[in-house]
């Protein structure tokens, strides 16, 4: 079935040599920062020197939003005396759309569900290294005897569940996820299914959709294992959403429907994690206590240090390059050792632009994200809905424009679903969604 179906990709879609660049691009998404460095490296250099080639240079166009943000971060950083690794973390915010810009090909109708794949099968391959990684790291030899344990603590008692939350277990959160920190793995597998959907809606044939399905249903693994709460309830939306959109039968929506609900209910009801945190989340929802040491207490204890900084500087901030010392100090003077410890980040982006640029920060960021909604929604464009809608949640319990993967996700995605829509495509002119 495998193989018919890679078949049918080699024969029906071929692949042109200006595209493959993107399809490496997207495909190594959810691996290491340096493969992704070199191949974004690599499409810059292909490209001067295609165009230098052909003397024909296109009109460098994109739209507003990413490289207002990346220059937001630039003079915060600069002003504040911010070390260069904060504005380097962001370059992707302007690299990327320069990217698309020189290859204006990459918004090609006919290329965007290659693309599709290649982030799909990267995310799939990132799980199977991640597992056998695991099931590697869990398997010892005594005396000639294979002994699996997979509990990051050997001298305990607890079960291969329990240990997840009581010492670590190799197959669960930050010790499964290998190339990235866990929160942004799970959010890339979710975004892996939206995909999905978007296949599913495009594909014919049984065999294709069985596959699709295969692999929808395989993405699941990797987000119970990851135990992001906030990625399970995006993807059990995104799945509502999604079967609203495809094209089926209402008795087969209504039972694939009922079926992964159930599944994503069990995840709920069967995931240690995820059971520690809907145990306590009603004695936790407003208290703080500041000798907790994980979970959801420990965030509020960053929400507050945080929202007692934002008090004192809500119109500029304290810079981005000053707001991991000013957070620091906010915690030892309220004396939350273990945010103190671990240098924790404020856990929610809207509350980190508010600590670094305050108002007119979080301004550009919201005033970003309502123009990309108000265009998807304009244009019923449902993969960048479900795009905004997906980062924007997650953004609610984590800082995802701090970290390398962050940025680059949101990049890569903004830029290439401006360009989606368009119905038919002229490689003479600037993609939708460019140059607004």
């Amino acid at each position: 079935m495998i193989g018919n179906y890679l078949q049918w990709i080699l024969t029906n879609n071929r692949i042109n040599k200006e595209d493959i660049g993107v399809l490496i691009l997207f495909f190594a998404l959810p691996f290491t920062r340096s493969f992704v460095n070199i191949t974004i490296a690599a499409i810059i250099i292909y490209s001067v020197y295609h165009h230098v080639q052909e003397k024909k240079w296109p009109l460098i166009q994109f739209h507003w939003f990413l490289p207002l943000l990346f220059c937001y971060y630039l003079i915060s950083v600069l002003i504040t005396e911010g070390p260069w690794s904060l504005v380097e973390r962001r370059l992707t915010l302007l690299l990327i759309p320069i990217i698309f810009a020189l290859n204006l090909n990459y918004f090609h109708p006919k290329l965007k569900n290659k693309i599709y794949i290649s982030f799909v099968a990267g995310n799939i391959l990132a799980t199977i290294i991640c597992t056998i990684r695991a099931l590697v790291r869990s398997i010892n030899i005594d005396n000639g005897k294979i002994i699996f344990d997979a509990k990051v603590l050997k001298d305990t008692d607890y079960d291969f569940l329990t240990s997840s939350v009581m010492g670590g277990n190799y197959f669960f959160s930050s010790e499964f996820s290998y190339f990235l920190d866990s929160s942004y793995f799970a959010l890339y597998i979710v975004f892996a299914q939206v995909l999905i959907f978007e296949l599913f809606r495009d594909a014919s044939g049984k065999i294709r959709n069985g596959i699709l399905v295969v692999c929808y249903i395989f993405l699941f693994i990797p987000l119970f294992l990851l135990s992001s709460k906030a990625a399970l309830i995006s993807s059990l939306v995104v799945l509502i959403y999604g079967f609203v959109k495809i094209e089926i039968s209402l008795r087969n929506r209504v039972v694939y429907l009922l079926g992964f609900g159930a599944v994503i209910l069990l995840f709920f009801l069967f995931n240690p994690r995820i059971q520690v945190f809907l145990e306590t989340i009603t004695d936790t929802v407003f208290a703080i206590d500041p000798l907790a040491r994980y979970g959801h207490s420990l965030r509020i204890l960053s929400w507050d240090a945080s929202l007692e900084i934002i008090a004192n500087n809500w119109l500029v901030g304290v810079g981005e390059g000053s707001k991991e010392s000013k957070l620091l100090e906010m915690y030892q003077i309220k004396g939350y050792d273990e945010p103190a410890k671990e240098m924790h980040n404020s856990h929610n982006q809207y509350l980190d632009f508010l600590l670094g640029g305050g108002v007119i920060g979080l301004g550009i960021f919201l005033c970003g994200l309502i123009s990309l909604s108000v265009y998807s929604i304009r244009t019923k464009n449902f993969l960048l809905i479900a795009f905004i809608f997906v980062f924007s949640f997650a953004a609610l319990f984590e800082n995802l424009l701090t970290r390398y993967s962050g940025n680059l996700f949101f990049a890569v995605f903004v830029t290439l679903l401006l360009g989606v829509p368009k119905k038919s495509f002229d490689s003479k002119q600037v993609a939708p969604g460019l140059g607004k």
